[in-house]
């Protein structure tokens, strides 16, 4: 079976394979529809079309209010360091690990 990529950003494309979401709210759309094995998130997106860290609030509340909900691999891509860093921060907070 195909795996399925999920990249999130406004301005670079997806490696090969992926499906690009250029917005939180297409991102969210696109996980609430369909199963993804892996995320791939930018944090800064252009004005109106939210961040990476609304893609991940999406994704926690889907973990803990529906058991049967598969959790993707989750992976950061953004070039802002602050961002990267506080993200990965909410991550481990949120897993226990860290």
């Amino acid at each position: 079976m195909a795996r399925r990529r999920l990249w999130l950003d406004d301005v670079r494309p997806p490696p090969p394979g992926w499906t690009w979401a250029k917005t939180a709210r297409w991102a969210i759309s696109e996980l609430y529809n369909q199963s993804y094995d892996m995320v791939s998130l930018d944090h800064d997106l252009g004005p109106g079309d939210g961040n990476g860290g609304e893609v991940l609030r999406f994704l926690e509340s889907k973990a803990y209010g529906d058991p049967s909900f598969f959790i993707p691999r989750i992976f950061i891509h953004t070039t802002n360091p602050l961002a990267f860093v506080r993200t990965l921060r909410a991550m481990k907070r949120e897993t226990g690990k860290g």
